[in-house]
């Protein structure tokens, strides 16, 4: 079995359970319609309800960086999956591009570690300035101009990708 955690608007195509910490809101990506995905659960990413080791694999894109403990997040991600994979944006994504203020931390890879540490956000006369971001991030929910934007998901520099596989 295959397990999207943080599913939101665009779940995995081949997850057989997906969950999320919301049955019915709107977010960036989009409403989420917890009805049309396959065994929608309510959970918070923190705290799985899953037993140990329940899933081939597990998938987790752009859920980490708005954790209070990504740590937490990550250990349960490992404890009810036997391999997966975890995407989220890099440092250079959020200092130039998008700079979302609801992503708490950073996180980069190194010698095929991750770390993470808190988000500082630049800020002008204390607000915080976001280079581009909701400028992009307008395109990218724009039907006809997204092809232009989604690209840079792509691009290595702009997230950091890792997967990972149970002893």
């Amino acid at each position: 079995m295959i397990l999207d955690v943080g599913s939101g608007s665009h779940a995995h195509p081949r997850a057989e359970v997906t969950c999320d910490l919301y049955f019915n809101a709107e977010f960036e990506g989009g409403p989420i319609r917890a009805r049309e995905q396959k065994n929608f659960v309510i959970c918070d990413a923190q705290h799985l309800p899953f037993k140990d080791q329940i899933f081939q694999e597990s998938n987790c894109t752009h859920v980490l960086e708005h954790l209070p403990d990504p740590r937490l997040g990550f250990s349960e991600l490992q404890r009810v999956s036997k391999q997966g994979y975890i995407e989220t944006p890099s440092i250079l994504y959020e200092n130039i591009l998008f700079g979302y203020p609801f992503h708490h931390w950073f996180f980069i890879k190194k010698k095929g570690k991750v770390y993470f540490s808190k988000s500082r956000k630049l800020k002008i006369n204390g607000k915080t300035v976001l280079p581009l971001g909701w400028f992009l991030h307008a395109l990218t929910l724009h039907k006809r101009l997204s092809h232009l934007v989604l690209p840079v998901r792509k691009i290595p520099l702009f997230y950091m990708h890792h997967s990972w596989r149970s002893q």
